[in-house]
């Protein structure tokens, strides 16, 4: 069995803890280092707990024929940029969390030295990147919005030692209230024993 609470960053969450306040900067800098160094700041001013970037490589996300090939290019950051926003952000003291769409982006984060890992609802079914981001040694987060159970319990299986929680949330932006489902946080909670939070999509 997991533990219902584990350390991420310099704060405990899980059973008895107060909230994680995690901004979430994904990809909303645009493709600008400087942005997403302005939403760190910001972050950290109104009392976050932790941050979250995305980290891609675009080449390996789509195809160049995509549709959507052109969008990604735009936002994505350099390497050099990413060493600098993610070095600023450990400095900060806020927890850092990174969501690695690929190996070289898994490795980036490593190297400077992420607190944690989400996973993305897409690769919820790629056991090979999963066995990887749990490989790295540092607590993974799940996300389960739009998940098969069985693949939340394969996912929980394939990390293997590190410490895990779930985040519960719909990829539909924004979500509509009637569809948050906050009732089942408690099911989730129940049912795997292990730290869960949400996702908050909603229109603020």
């Amino acid at each position: 069995m997991r533990p219902p609470n584990f350390a991420l960053g310099s704060r405990t969450i899980g059973e008895g803890q107060p909230c994680f306040v995690l901004a979430e900067v994904a990809s909303a800098h645009g493709g600008e280092a400087d942005r997403a160094l302005k939403m760190l700041e910001s972050a950290f001013k109104m009392g976050a707990d932790g941050i979250k970037f995305q980290l891609f490589r675009s080449d390996l996300l789509v195809v160049r024929r995509h549709p959507g090939r052109k969008d990604f290019d735009q936002i994505e950051l350099s390497e050099k940029e990413w060493r600098k926003v993610l070095r600023a952000a450990k400095a900060s003291g806020l927890t850092v969390l990174v969501e690695p769409f690929d190996l070289p982006s898994l490795r980036l984060a490593q190297d400077e030295s992420a607190d944690a890992y989400k996973v993305h609802s897409t690769d919820m079914e790629n056991p090979d990147f999963i066995r990887a981001v749990g490989a790295a040694g540092k607590p993974v987060m799940f996300a389960t919005g739009g998940v098969p159970e069985d693949a939340v319990r394969e996912a929980l299986e394939l990390a293997g030692a590190v410490p895990v929680g779930l985040l519960h949330g719909f990829q539909t932006f924004p979500t509509p209230i009637e569809e948050i489902r906050f009732r089942e946080l408690a099911s989730w909670k129940e049912r795997y024993r292990v730290p869960i939070g949400f996702l908050d999509h909603t229109d603020g």
